[in-house]
């Protein structure tokens, strides 16, 4: 009798703290999460002509490589040769971005450039679990030279 009442009293305590909010696991292991880890990128800057570094030059195509070059983002700048680059992807610190003259003599002819970004673990605000956070760079001014034509070649020798 006084078993079946050891077990009967066990029982009750063990459902009384189950409705209470104790379990028998605890929180030492991390959650299991699902998904893949990303960040968001935003790159701004302005292109200008290195001899008229006050004019900005519109048409000029900017585009945001990983290292491996498997993803890209592109942007064209505007009238003032202002670009702003914006990706998502999987959190990555340093990237490769390119200036390229895709208009032909429209707004002038220039040459190609390519310049290197890193970010830091500063750069990154509001990141929590998977998210990493967003990163925002500002390249400033990036002046590209025009490109010469052989008749301007052969006048400078």
């Amino acid at each position: 009798m006084i078993i079946k009442a050891r077990t009967i009293y066990s029982k009750l305590l063990t459902l009384l703290l189950l409705f209470l909010g104790f379990t028998q696991c605890t929180n030492s292991d991390p959650m299991d999460e699902y998904g893949t880890p990303s960040a968001t990128y935003k790159v701004i800057g302005k292109v200008v002509d290195a001899e008229a570094q006050e004019k900005g030059i519109e048409g000029i195509q900017v585009e945001m490589l990983l290292e491996n070059e498997e993803e890209r983002c592109v942007s064209l700048t505007n009238k003032t040769g202002e670009f702003i680059l914006e990706n998502k992807s999987f959190p990555n610190n340093k990237y490769r971005i390119k200036f390229l003259d895709i208009d032909g003599e429209t707004n002038g002819s220039f040459t190609e450039k390519e310049m290197d970004i890193e970010f830091t673990k500063d750069d990154y605000k509001d990141g929590d679990s998977w998210y990493k956070g967003h990163a925002e760079k500002d390249m400033g001014t990036i002046t590209l030279d025009a490109q010469k034509t052989v008749e301007e070649i052969e006048k400078k020798k």
